[in-house]
């Protein structure tokens, strides 16, 4: 664990504890939203996140202002100052970043709610509408993060993770799927372009499967887990922990948000490969029935030897009416 990213996670909860006081005063709505709220709400977080996304109704700098004089803020440059303030904040050699958006929450479905965060409470994103926003950003090639991006490999593990955690370690509702299609308009609409949701998830699904190889091509790499893992609370994610959790996403992509919609099925599918990936017999069948798509036998084996959970959540992506 890195301990410069530590003490950058600490402050980020400190500056939130401030600025939501701060909204509350002047009656304006901050929702604490990203990666440091996945981990926020998480029963036990995995990893360190060192910078604070919000929702803000309210004008920027006289939210800020609250931070003065203990620490130094500056603005950082926005192309689109109408939906996206950027600011620095700066106490003792510590920097967080803090990134404000402007855009509505959904009308429909509960998106925040009000929360208890170390000593203090705070409106956050609810699972359902975190997680909606973590698969949102893996659709690279559409709504997703943009590709080319300096820090791309880092981020898209942290996506993953996020995405992981929130499906396996926190109580979900039917509104994953309302909350992305919201999403998907939101992007739209901010790109210019006009990506239909199940456009979205198909390039979820082939991103983050192609992600899954047993070599060093790709996203994701010995060198790009090494990084990451200075983010980890004690312990190191290696390539089979990597395959499991990005299979897992996917598999609930397809099953949630583009197949059949339907929260209890894809729970019915995570307690059968549970139950089954250890049976020797059923990864045969999964790894028979996957080759039948073309997907690499070297990749299957190792995935059936090293990973079969792994194996498990990828063949119900692919297969999801098994």
């Amino acid at each position: 664990m890195n301990p410069e990213f530590k003490k950058r996670q600490e402050q980020v909860l400190e500056i939130l504890s401030l600025l939501s006081k701060e909204a509350e005063k002047q009656k304006q709505l901050l929702v604490f939203i990203g990666g440091s709220a996945v981990q926020a709400i998480l029963p036990e977080p995995m990893r360190l996140s060192i910078d604070l996304d919000a929702h803000y109704s309210g004008e920027p700098e006289k939210l800020l202002d609250c931070l003065k004089p203990d620490f130094a803020v500056s603005e950082r440059v926005s192309k689109n100052q109408l939906q996206f303030r950027f600011f620095e904040a700066t106490k003792k050699g510590v920097l967080v970043k803090i990134d404000l958006t402007r855009f509505g929450l959904p009308g429909k479905g509960k998106a925040f709610e009000l929360t208890k965060i170390s000593s203090f409470k705070a409106r956050v994103a609810t699972p359902s509408y975190l997680l909606a926003g973590k698969l949102s950003a893996l659709a690279i090639g559409t709504v997703g993060r943009k590709e080319g991006k300096k820090d791309r490999q880092t981020d898209f593990l942290k996506d993953v993770t996020d995405s992981y955690q929130l499906i396996s370690f926190t109580k979900l509702d039917e509104q994953v799927a309302p909350f992305f299609e919201e999403i998907v308009k939101t992007q739209n609409g901010l790109r210019k372009t006009s990506y239909p949701a199940t456009e979205a998830v198909e390039s979820i699904l082939k991103t983050v499967l192609e992600s899954i190889k047993t070599d060093d091509t790709g996203l994701v790499s010995k060198g790009s887990l090494q990084n990451f893992n200075q983010y980890l609370f004690g312990k190191t994610i290696r390539k089979p922990d990597y395959w499991e959790m990005a299979a897992k996403a996917a598999a609930f992509a397809k099953i949630v948000l583009s197949e059949k919609r339907d929260l209890k099925e894809f729970k019915k599918i995570d307690s059968t490969v549970q139950a089954d990936y250890a049976d020797k017999q059923k990864a045969k069948q999964w790894q028979e029935k996957l080759e039948t798509k073309t997907i690499a036998p070297k990749l299957l084996h190792e995935l059936k030897i090293l990973a079969p959970k792994a194996l498990g959540y990828y063949y119900f992506a692919t297969f999801p009416k098994e």
